[in-house]
């Protein structure tokens, strides 16, 4: 076989590809070179940067370990990773770590960073970060560590030194985050473990398209040392249209919030104001069954929620609308209300129930000062184990003076309670309690013993009374006592 001869036209054109074939092949390599070497280049002038800000702008000890640089994995961006990153408390708070981060990724503008002008971030990214926030009074707070105006502008660059930041951020990504915050002041405490986050949307943009999704594998939520949420699971997916200009955001009506079973619909928008916070939210369940809010009952009063038999409807719906203003102590109007009926609980190797569960309760506040705000428990009833309680409670001007009425009466036979939920390995229990009692009082009245304007009326009678559990050397034995309410004085009798 033979093959034609090559002319001279195709040989010149040969030779000048192959030339072609060789610069290029130099400047790819040359390109790559300057990718892998800008990292080295530019490593302490980006490091410097970085202490330089946070140094001038925070009143606290921060630290960090290693700094990586990187071109190739973000291209044609800048990508800067933070290893180690804490944020250590000083004074009062010197025995307190805000924060603790052990990776903390930023994807930069290249040009950015190399006119140094303004250093534009993209991404943000945080791996395993730990926040502890503590609150001790108004003006004593832990993550209050800017330092004081005056101080910052006096650190401040002009326009035309280097040093600022621009934010064009476009995805902000954090994995299993932990935060505790503790507020003293106000006795609440939370916890959250494994929250995910993801944000996407491109700020460079004065209209965003933004999407939130953030999940928490435990949350726990206590006021008054009384656990109102305890071990739940959250998750929220919100659709938002942000305005910067004005920091207006709407949230579009495919948004929710679910904690465990409970999932709540939200709409309406938030507009963040230099000192005030304006809004107009509504919520509602997207179910109707009662088992949502029986899913948020802390475990260690209903174990294996997933094996319950549950009935019966529930709804819960919301609207908060106007001004919330923190200084002059302003909070927007509030509507919300849950109600329930026909509300049924049985475990399966169980003989008896809860049932008839029913309440209807509200909380109201027409906006302004929040000793308008009121909270009534309508009605409470529930059947259980054929015997029924009801109750009921209003509580209005809950700043200045407290008011309080409640009601309460039933009968309920502790014998029938490993009837109806699982008792702890060597817990006992037994005997009769029998409520009839109404209390209507102001704290004020009860401080100054103005017992004439008190209503306190009602009878409360134990009789074999009986509890141990796995902790108790012996039983609490109580075989009868009585109680007699009046105004002027709780009478215990036996």
């Amino acid at each position: 076989m033979t093959f034609p001869s090559i002319g001279r036209q195709n040989k010149i054109f040969l030779f000048d590809m192959l030339k072609v074939l060789k610069y290029l092949g130099v400047t790819l390599v040359f390109i790559f070179a300057i990718l892998l070497l800008a990292p080295i280049l530019f490593k302490s002038q980006i490091v410097d940067l970085i202490r330089k800000q946070i140094n001038n702008n925070v009143a606290a000890q921060v630290d960090f370990g290693d700094v990586h640089l990187s071109l190739i994995r973000s291209f044609p961006d800048f990508s800067l990773t933070i290893e180690d990153f804490s944020v250590q408390g000083v004074d009062t708070f010197a025995d307190v770590r805000l924060a603790d981060i052990e990776r903390f990724r930023f994807t930069l503008n290249l040009m950015s960073v190399i006119r140094g002008d303004e250093i534009e971030i993209k991404t943000i990214a945080l791996t395993n970060p730990t926040f502890h926030i503590v609150v001790l009074d108004s003006l004593l707070v832990n993550y209050d560590i800017m330092l004081p105006s005056d101080e910052i502008e006096d650190l401040e660059q002009s326009e035309d030194e280097p040093g600022a930041f621009k934010m064009a951020l476009r995805s902000l990504r954090v994995v299993n985050l932990k935060l505790t915050y503790d507020d003293r002041m106000d006795d609440m405490y939370m916890e959250i473990e494994g929250l995910n986050h993801q944000l996407s949307g491109n700020f460079s943009n004065d209209d965003v398209a933004v999407s939130a999704v953030t999940e928490i594998e435990r949350l726990l939520f206590k006021m008054d040392g009384i656990a109102f949420l305890s071990n739940v699971k959250a998750l929220s997916e919100f659709s938002l249209d942000v305005h910067q200009p004005t920091m207006k955001v709407k949230i579009n009506e495919n948004s929710f919030v679910r904690l465990n079973d409970l999932q709540l619909g939200a709409k309406g928008f938030v507009q963040m104001n230099e000192e005030t916070m304006d809004m107009d939210l509504e919520f509602a369940s997207e179910r109707s069954d009662f088992r949502q809010i029986v899913s948020l009952i802390p475990a260690y009063f209903m174990e294996d929620f997933a094996g319950l038999d549950v009935r019966g409807s529930c709804i819960v719906e919301g609207k908060i609308s106007g001004t919330y203003d923190g200084v002059y102590e302003q909070y927007p109007s509030m509507d919300i209300r849950m109600k329930a009926k026909d509300g049924f609980i049985k475990y399966p190797d169980l003989p008896a129930a809860v049932e008839k569960v029913a309440f209807d309760a509200s909380i109201k506040h027409p906006g302004g000062d929040l000793d308008k705000l009121k909270l009534n428990v309508y009605q409470f009833t529930m059947t259980l184990a054929e015997q029924t309680f009801s109750a009921s409670m209003a509580l209005a001007t809950p700043m200045s003076d407290p008011a309080l009425q409640f009601a309460a009466k039933g009968k309920l036979r502790f014998d029938d309670l490993s009837k109806v939920v699982p008792l702890e390995e060597g817990m006992r229990i037994k005997g009769l309690l029998d409520v009839d009692m109404e209390l209507a009082a102001q704290l004020s009245q009860i401080e100054n013993e103005e017992f004439d304007k008190i209503v306190a009326k009602g009878r409360g009678e134990l009789m074999n009374f009986e509890y141990l559990d796995a902790d108790m050397p012996m039983p609490v034995k109580i075989t009868y006592a009585a109680a007699n309410l009046n105004p002027n004085m709780l009478l215990v009798e036996n």
